[in-house]
């Protein structure tokens, strides 16, 4: 039977179907570059942003780590060094009532 509609077929309708097909086709392949395309912004602007994210992020970490640093070296040391003057004049008070 399709050997049948081949043959009854003209070379003109022959052509005809190869066109329509090779339309359809080109439709199709040109829909799916378009969607590919506008999947590849798509990821474009996520990766954009997740970065940008990222770089606020290691921004905050930085500056925390900065704090603490601050914090340790102003705070923490000065406590430390007050209580080592605490304990030393507490020695030498004991050592002159002892004398």
């Amino acid at each position: 039977m399709r050997q049948k509609l081949v043959r009854d077929f003209s070379a003109e309708q022959k052509e005809n179907v190869k066109d329509e097909v090779k339309r359809e086709l080109d439709t199709q392949y040109k829909a799916h570059i378009s969607s590919l395309r506008d999947d590849l912004i798509i990821e474009k602007q996520k990766h954009k942003k997740t970065k940008k994210e990222l770089v606020q992020a290691n921004k905050l970490n930085d500056s925390l780590t900065e704090m603490n640093i601050d914090y340790i070296e102003n705070y923490m040391l000065v406590g430390f060094k007050n209580e080592i003057k605490d304990k030393i004049k507490k020695w030498k008070d004991n050592n002159m009532k002892s004398s």
